[in-house]
């Protein structure tokens, strides 16, 4: 889930917020990235490719609190790999977690609420 956008120096410069929860697991960190880094661009493409594509797309933020791995599967689905990472230096963790999603609407619709969020924060 990406949520609160803000503009520290008024410029190109965004940070967001990154939750992921599931089972046993709740983790949230800041993303530090130019404009977006083109994460809506990137689930643009994927939900563009929904017939599918060869090994592994990834995509990963400006600093590298964020990376995200998308395989396609013959079942039609989009397993997503979403790495997250603390900005903290003093607390270091990492962790990831994976996300099966339909490559057709619901990969749509992820596509959309991501281009949505950019926008918003333009």
């Amino acid at each position: 889930m990406l949520s609160a956008p803000q503009r520290p120096w008024q410029d190109a410069v965004l940070d967001y917020l990154v939750s992921i929860t599931g089972e046993g697991l709740e983790a949230e960190a800041v993303v530090t990235s130019l404009e977006g880094d083109s994460l809506d661009a990137y689930f643009s493409d994927l939900a563009e490719r929904f017939r599918g594509w060869e090994g592994v797309r990834e995509w990963r933020s400006l600093e590298g609190q964020l990376r995200i791995v998308a395989k396609w599967s013959s079942r039609g689905h989009v397993t997503l790999r979403v790495h997250l990472r603390s900005t903290h230096h003093r607390d270091v963790w990492e962790t990831s977690a994976e996300f099966d999603v339909e490559a057709g609407a619901e990969m749509d619709a992820l596509s959309t609420e991501v281009a949505q969020f950019f926008a918003a924060s333009r």
